[in-house]
């Protein structure tokens, strides 16, 4: 832990005041959890207008090559387009009456999503926008994490509980940035 501050530390010497804080999405209520499948996507869970959902939000850069063409071409118009899709409204899972409440998110090394929803379980969704299967669970789950020794972890507001499952978790990269 403190090789792991000292080395924070170094990144941080010689850097004047601390970094600018960029939002990237805004049109949630309330956010539980995100992972990132890919350098160009994250995936986000939370509840918008009303509904539990998984957005899909694009941070890449647009193909260049794409665009030079269409300006060429004179045919480029500027639209307002959002950079967010829905990947999965989990809302379609629940009972109607539910008042949803979204937890943590964490990726299998199948790029399967697994999302904790509260008084609901673990719901499982394909890369495909499927929906794989769900852990019941009647419990407020607030988070989950893959462990190295074979188990699910879910986090409740009062206890921590596990599953073992037959794939391990994504390894998550370490920060956002692509290299180009």
């Amino acid at each position: 832990a403190e090789e792991s501050r000292r080395a924070h530390r170094k990144d941080w010497e010689g850097r004047k005041g601390l970094p600018t804080v960029e939002v990237v999405y805004e049109e949630m209520e309330s956010v539980g959890g995100i992972v990132s499948p890919d350098w160009d996507h994250v995936l986000i869970a939370g509840v918008q207008e009303g509904r539990a959902v998984v957005v899909s939000l694009f941070l890449g850069e647009p193909d260049d090559e794409e665009e030079e063409e269409e300006d060429l071409e004179g045919t480029h118009e500027p639209e307002e387009e959002s950079n967010a899709t829905i990947f999965f409204d989990l809302s379609s899972l629940l009972p109607a009456e539910t008042s949803p409440k979204v937890g943590g998110m964490a990726q299998d090394e199948n790029s399967n999503v697994y999302v904790a929803v509260a008084n609901h379980g673990v719901v499982i969704l394909s890369k495909d926008k499927e929906h794989v299967g769900t852990i019941n669970l009647e419990d407020e789950l607030t988070d989950l994490a893959f462990g190295e020794d074979g188990f699910l972890y879910v986090l409740s507001q009062t206890k921590l509980m596990r599953v073992k499952v037959n794939c391990k978790g994504m390894k998550q990269q370490h920060d956002m940035f692509k290299k180009k």
